[in-house]
């Protein structure tokens, strides 16, 4: 009978084992030959982001995703200035993005290429539509409580305008008998 610290080490032994066999068939799919083509650079800082091979992996693969037609440098530079990686996703969900954020949830963690940086809590509950918030007194994993649990200010104002809509004009709204 294993001891419970033996079961627990296996399963992040299989999890370790399970992104690096994806991460080699996504290269060898994507013709990916060089190791770390954003993260190995000398000058990219990756500011607050925790240097796990994970997170690193998935990074310079969303950039070879993002730069695989550009031919120069400042062509590949131009290419990710709007390219955004929640690391906190797995290789399989392709967890890059254009112009765009992912749905912000409780573990969500934005790399932003053209900051390169991650996104801060401010700047999320900003996305979400709130004015600009002061964090102080909040503990890290409180804000990303709140920031998870929100929903966007814009959304909750065309739910409430549906609400209104239907309850001042009941008929226009009801389904057919």
């Amino acid at each position: 009978m294993k001891a419970w610290g033996s079961v627990a080490q296996g399963t992040a032994s299989d999890t370790k084992k399970k992104w690096q066999e994806q991460s080699a068939e996504l290269r060898r799919a994507i013709g990916m030959q060089m190791q770390a083509p954003w993260t190995g650079r000398p000058a990219v800082v990756l500011q607050g982001l925790q240097r796990s091979p994970r997170m690193l992996d998935l990074i310079d693969i969303a950039y070879h995703m993002a730069t695989k037609h550009a031919m120069s440098p400042v062509e590949k530079f131009a290419a990710v200035q709007n390219l955004v990686v929640d690391v906190s996703q797995g290789l399989k969900f392709k967890p890059w993005h254009f112009d765009k954020l992912p749905c912000l949830t409780t573990s969500t963690t934005c790399y932003l290429f053209g900051r390169d940086r991650l996104l801060t809590e401010a700047e999320k509950f900003k996305v979400l539509g709130f004015p600009d918030v002061v964090l102080s007194g909040l503990s890290k994993s409180a804000t990303k409580d709140l920031i998870g649990d929100a929903m966007a200010v814009y959304s909750i104002g065309l739910v409430a305008s549906a609400m209104i809509l239907v309850l001042q004009f009941p008929g226009v709204f009801a389904r057919p008998a």
